[in-house]
Order: structure tokens, then sequence, then C-alpha cells
């Protein structure tokens, strides 16, 4: 899962996605240890002619209640024949607003 959608130097926007690189039916994810939730995914490609053509995204905001702080979040993937991917963790931070 290609994660370098998050983008440490923006820290005033709310959205977090991604790019799941491969034939993904499922995203979760959870900030510091929460409870997982569903990330939406972008609608899937028909016919893929290449491993690029499953490529799909996803995008997640967060609260907007979310405090000035740094948090940690958890992602994780599935794929259509239900293999679970390792979970991938970053650090992210929230810049209070002036």
């Amino acid at each position: 899962m290609d994660d370098t959608g998050l983008d440490p130097g923006r820290t005033r926007d709310s959205h977090l996605w991604g790019i799941p690189t491969s034939n993904v039916a499922r995203v979760e994810y959870r900030v510091d240890g929460g409870a997982w939730s569903d990330a939406p995914l972008s609608p899937e490609v028909r016919y893929p002619v290449t491993l690029a053509d499953y490529t799909r995204t996803y995008a997640v905001v967060l609260d907007a209640d979310t405090s000035a702080a740094a948090y940690q979040l958890q992602v994780r993937a599935w794929d259509t024949a239900g293999n679970v991917g390792e979970e991938v963790s970053r650090q992210f931070h929230v810049a209070e607003l002036r």
C-alpha cells in the first residue's frame, strides 16, 4: 500500500488519503488505537489491463473537534480474496489554528 498521501507538512487539512496498489476490496483505519472504521474506496476498475489499473484511492475526514496534537494513524486493507495486508502506521500532527 502506498501511504505517501499522508503529508506531514499539511497540518491544517483534516483529510487523509492513500492509494492501495493491488486488488483492494476494503480499507479500514483508526486513530490512536481507537475503533476501526471503514475508509470509503473510489470505484473499482471493472476490467483492469495492468497492475496499475487496480489502483484505487481512499480518503478519510477527521472529526472537526480534533484538537492540536500528535496522532497515530493505522490503516489495513483486504483484497478481494479476503486476505488482510500488514497494518501501516504513521504519525501526523494537527496544528493549532491561529
